[in-house]
């Protein structure tokens, strides 16, 4: 369930882009392990490790992200008109290749 507050607080800054939520999801999943592991040796309290984890990571990620959400904006929607343009019927079976092949 920390995973899941961390992951929404990191998540607040992709407004609009799903490829900047994936993008955050990964990096807080791959951080979590890495810090879990560091409070462990460093003798931290388990109160503390939760804190650090709930909130700290999903702060951290969040800012890390955050300047690269105008570009993964424009790629999403760049991916969403291009899903559009295949599927509007303009060219009849093309959506069906597309499928096929991916």
């Amino acid at each position: 369930s920390i995973i899941l507050m961390t992951a929404s607080i990191a998540s607040v800054v992709c407004k609009g882009s799903i490829l900047g939520g994936l993008l955050a999801g990964w990096m807080v999943a791959s951080a979590m392990d890495r810090v879990l592991h560091r409070c462990i040796i460093w003798n931290i309290p388990a109160t503390m490790i939760n804190l650090i984890l709930g909130g700290g990571v999903g702060a951290v990620v969040g800012i890390t992200v955050s300047p690269f959400i105008s570009y993964m904006q424009i790629l999403t929607e760049s991916v969403r008109s291009g899903i559009h343009f295949v599927m509007n019927g303009a060219y009849p079976g093309l959506g069906f290749i597309i499928g096929v092949v991916f």
